[in-house]
Parts: C-alpha cells; sequence; structure tokens
C-alpha cells in the first residue's frame, strides 16, 4: 500500500508541475502577443511620421524653386537678394536636418523589423523544427519509395528484354539472302573528224596563130 501511495503522489507531482509549466507558457505566450502588437503600432507611428516627412520636403523643394526665381528677378535689388538668400540657407539646413531625422526613422523602422522578425522566429520556431523534421521524413519516404518503383521498373524491363528479345532472336532460324545486282555502264564516245577539201583551178589560155599562104 505504501508504495501505491507513494508511485500516486509522485503521479500527482508530475501532474501539478505539467500544468504549471503550462501556465506559465499561456503567460509568456499572452506576454509576446502584447509586445507584437506594440511593436506594430509603433511601425505604424514611425510610417506615418515618414510620410508627414516626405511632404516637408516636398514642400521645403518648392519653397527653395520659388526663392530661386525670386532671386533670378530681383537680382538689381541688393538687400531683397541677401534676405532672400538667408532665407535659402535657412530652407536648405532645415531640409538636411528632416532628412537625417527622415534617416533615423527608417534605422528605427528596420530595427522594429527585425525585432518582430527574430519574435516571429522565436515563437515559430519549436513548432517549425517538428513540421520540418515531419516534411523531411515524408520526403525521405517518398523518395525510398520512388526508388524502389524505379528499381522494379528498370528489373521488369531487364527481364522482359532479355528472355523476350534475346531468346525469340536467337532460337528462331531464319536466313536472309541478299542479292547483289552490279549494273556495269559502258561509255561510247564518237569523235567527229571534218576534213576541208581546197580546189584549186587553172585556167590555160592558148594562143592559135594562123598563117594564111598565098598561092
Amino acid at each position: 500500500m505504501n508504495n501505491e501511495q507513494q508511485s500516486v503522489c509522485k503521479h500527482i507531482t508530475l501532474l501539478h508541475l505539467l500544468l504549471h509549466l503550462l501556465q506559465q507558457q499561456q503567460l509568456l505566450f499572452l506576454l509576446l502577443q502584447l509586445l507584437l502588437l506594440l511593436l506594430l503600432l509603433l511601425l505604424l507611428l514611425l510610417l506615418l511620421l515618414l510620410l508627414l516627412l516626405l511632404l516637408l520636403l516636398l514642400l521645403l523643394l518648392l519653397l527653395i524653386l520659388l526663392i530661386h526665381l525670386l532671386l533670378h528677378l530681383l537680382l538689381q535689388q541688393q538687400l531683397l537678394f541677401l534676405l532672400l538668400q538667408l532665407l535659402l540657407l535657412l530652407l536648405l539646413l532645415l531640409q538636411l536636418l528632416l532628412l537625417l531625422l527622415l534617416l533615423l526613422l527608417l534605422l528605427l523602422l528596420l530595427l522594429l523589423l527585425l525585432l518582430l522578425l527574430l519574435h516571429v522566429l522565436l515563437h515559430v520556431l519549436l513548432l517549425l523544427l517538428l513540421k520540418l523534421i515531419l516534411l523531411l521524413l515524408l520526403l525521405l519516404l517518398l523518395l525510398l519509395l520512388l526508388l524502389l518503383l524505379l528499381l522494379l521498373l528498370l528489373l521488369h524491363y531487364y527481364y522482359y528484354y532479355y528472355y523476350y528479345y534475346y531468346y525469340y532472336y536467337y532460337t528462331t532460324t531464319t536466313t536472309t539472302t541478299t542479292t547483289t545486282i552490279t549494273t556495269t555502264t559502258t561509255t561510247t564516245t564518237t569523235t567527229t573528224t571534218t576534213t576541208t577539201t581546197s580546189t584549186t583551178t587553172t585556167t590555160t589560155t592558148n594562143t592559135t596563130t594562123t598563117h594564111s599562104n598565098k598561092w
């Protein structure tokens, strides 16, 4: 009886510890969700600030262009020219400050995104590992099945090829006679000789002299 009571007490303590761990995990999960919501809100605020800064930069660019045009128009008036130059320098400095602020906000945004990624990875890492292990096991099983199927197909093809083709080819007695016909072609070349005969005609003139005899 004492042994049974001790075993029951051990089981009860183990269950209590498990419940306690589960409660702690739920609390951690809730805290992580709250942290995620806060990070998302910060991201939204930073995005709004970035949009505002971009609008301000555009307005400053428009003002600088206008002042530049006014400077070209008011070259003769020295005082106004100097004042506009100072204003232009101030606007340029303000623009530089806004650009620096914009860069800082972008860096903060990147940091927050990295934090979110880390949070998601930490939150999902265990589940992902289990899922990846299961997927790898399934893929290995599928690969093994495919390899077995390929081996069976190769063996089947090999035996079929060997027993059907070779055995049938070498056991059937077929004689094939090949007749070669030789064709002789005789080429006759006829040479035609043309003879040109020149006929020379000689004309002989005979002069006959008649003598009259007077009796």
